[in-house]
């Protein structure tokens, strides 16, 4: 609706046309208003059709946010892979508690050249540091220490025909 009114230069006017009632009754209150006002030579830009009532289901309640943190161990990834459990735990300031059982290092000044290849060294492939210590490798990558910092691990190369290929960095 809204790109139909921005694109013919429109300026809608809010018409009530019933109050509150049942969500039986406005299924059949809608499919009523819009062949009334079909037959009236309204053009209909309803997207979807009658006595789909709008609105949706909440998904992510407490419970279910708690549940779908559980599978991540880390505050970036969880926001990566599972959006709207990460903005619902924000709005409804349940974040702090559905995420206290995540590595949260993120603070202020926290990671230090020092650290990044500290962490480096638990890994033998840049895609596991990446997965795994998401932070500290943007940190590292930020900064232009991440190929000094993951020397010691193994690349893998799509060669062609998609065959595999690893190469050691020493």
């Amino acid at each position: 609706m809204y790109n139909y009114i921005n694109n013919n230069n429109l300026l809608p006017i809010f018409k009530k046309l019933n109050d509150y009632c049942i969500v039986e009754k406005s299924k059949y209150l809608e499919n009523y208003y819009i062949q009334k006002y079909k037959e009236d030579g309204w053009k209909i830009i309803n997207k979807n059709k009658f006595g789909s009532i709008g609105g949706s289901i909440i998904k992510w309640d407490f419970e279910s946010c708690k549940k779908e943190a559980l599978k991540y161990n880390n505050r970036t990834i969880f926001s990566k892979k599972s959006p709207g459990a990460y903005k619902s735990s924000k709005i409804n300031n349940w974040f702090d508690e559905i995420t206290s059982h995540m590595k949260y290092k993120c603070k202020k000044n926290y990671w230090t050249k020092e650290k990044c290849k500290k962490e480096a060294l638990k890994y033998t492939i840049r895609n596991q540091f990446k997965k795994n210590s998401c932070d500290s490798y943007s940190f590292a990558y930020k900064n232009g220490w991440l190929d000094e910092i993951c020397s010691h691990m193994i690349r893998k190369h799509i060669g062609f025909k998609g065959t595999k290929k690893i190469i050691r960095n020493n």
